[in-house]
């Protein structure tokens, strides 16, 4: 492997994990603003979704080591789990909205 290729792929993984803090990024944000009740909470759940699906088409093109690769997938799977975390949690939060 070339100095460039190697380059290329550190440049390719640190923008996959920028990926990966921008979505948490956005389910945090969503998270707070649906405890806050406001109405913009839905637009950055959405955002969040978007990103995710622009993480997963990066990370799917890169050409990466297995190792890099094992170690992204398991923490892309975190972001899945945290975007899913907060559907679920504002699903509750309706259910006992219009319950009361």
């Amino acid at each position: 492997m070339t100095e460039v290729d190697a380059e290329v792929r550190r440049l390719h993984t640190d923008f996959v994990w920028l990926k990966i803090e921008s979505c948490l990024t956005f389910a945090s944000v969503a998270e707070a603003r649906y405890e806050l009740r406001m109405a913009d909470a839905e637009r950055f759940l959405s955002d969040g979704e978007l990103e995710y699906l622009s993480l997963v088409r990066l990370f799917s093109e890169a050409d990466l080591p297995n190792e890099s690769k094992r170690s992204l997938q398991s923490e892309i799977g975190g972001v899945r789990d945290s975007l899913n975390e907060v559907k679920h949690r504002q699903r509750q939060r309706i259910t006992v909205d219009l319950a009361s």
